[in-house]
Formats: C-alpha cells, structure tokens, sequence
C-alpha cells in the first residue's frame, strides 16, 4: 500500500474544490497554519514539515490530521 498522499496533487484539488477562493499561496497559508498548530501541540518537529512542503507528500495520517484542519472532512 503507498503511503504517499500528494499535497498539490491530491489535497490542494480537494480544497479547491469545497473553497473555490483557494489558490496555492492560499493553500501555504493553510499549511503553514495547520504546522503551527502540530508545533505548539509537539505533534512533529519544525524539520518534518519542512520537509513534508518541499518534497511534496505526506502521509495518511498527516493528510488525515491536514483535511480535517481544512474543513475538508
């Protein structure tokens, strides 16, 4: 099973879907939003992120915990 959920492939559509307004500096907004959130709560560490945006997937679990930041589930 692949574990890959792909930000701008996968998630972004599904935001812009439900809220048409968001466009991809829209959608960094909300990641970095749903970041701080998993800063202050020691969900990861600031490198994990980091790394999740720049290479451009995530896992389920992280995708899960991102949609339902969003409002998407």
């Amino acid at each position: 099973m692949n574990n890959k959920v792909y930000l701008l492939a996968e998630i972004l559509p599904e935001t812009q879907k439900r809220f048409p307004h968001i466009n991809i500096k829209k959608f960094k907004i909300l990641y970095d939003c749903w970041r701080a959130k998993g800063l202050r709560n020691k969900t990861h560490s600031h490198t994990h992120y980091t790394t999740v945006w720049i290479r451009g997937w995530m896992s389920h679990k992280d995708a899960d915990s991102l949609r339902q930041y969003i409002g998407l589930t």
